[in-house]
């Protein structure tokens, strides 16, 4: 386990230097880039070649979508450092999350409105139960012999087959990078890049 900590510390350094090298800071390089393109257009404005003003608005806009994705992971980095711990941020959330969840009633078959836990639970079960359970009389053989059917053993037999790594691998590429983090603490872009 000690040899785990210390590998996500030094992946933790590493992504750090990263960071520092592939983005430095924003803020900073956004002024500059407004300055100069302050100062490019009155140039410009005297010559009329507007290819460097596009070149830097384009710079400057991909500047504010490194912004705009750096403060979404920090609000999420901040969501999870207040969430775990014991704090009236957390609570707030909490207690939120529990009023918008909470079921106080339901309306019954019948058509009436239940409020106690029994009735509830009793009209939920019955409702899935009801879903899942056929209420149709089977379909006859004659029926059945009338339709084609649209999968073929080959498409069955692919659909059996066990996965390969590529398919995880696809799979894993197509889920939002940017979403909840898991257990682990790493948003799903940390292992889309292996």
């Amino acid at each position: 386990m000690l040899l785990l900590s210390e590998k996500l510390k030094q992946c933790a350094n590493h992504l750090t230097e990263w960071s520092k090298q592939s983005f430095g800071c924003i803020q900073k390089q956004l002024e500059d880039k407004n300055k100069q393109l302050t100062q490019v257009e009155y140039t410009v404005a005297l010559r009329a070649d507007y290819e460097i003003v596009k070149a830097l608005k384009g710079e400057i806009n991909d500047l504010l979508d490194k912004e705009n994705l750096m403060w979404q992971q920090r609000s999420k980095a901040l969501y999870l450092k207040s969430g775990d711990s014991n704090t009236s941020f957390f609570h707030n959330r909490a207690s939120h999350r529990f009023r918008r969840n909470r079921i106080t009633g339901l309306t019954n078959s019948a058509g009436s409105w239940c409020k106690s836990q029994e009735e509830i639970t009793d009209i939920a079960i019955n409702y899935y139960s009801d879903l899942f359970t056929l209420n149709t009389p089977p379909i006859s053989q004659l029926v059945l012999d009338t339709i084609s059917p649209s999968i073929t053993t080959e498409m069955n037999a692919d659909l059996l087959r066990n996965f390969s790594r590529e398919e995880v691998e696809a799979a894993l590429k197509d889920i939002e990078p940017l979403s909840t983090p898991g257990p682990d603490g790493m948003p799903p872009i940390f292992f889309q890049s292996f």
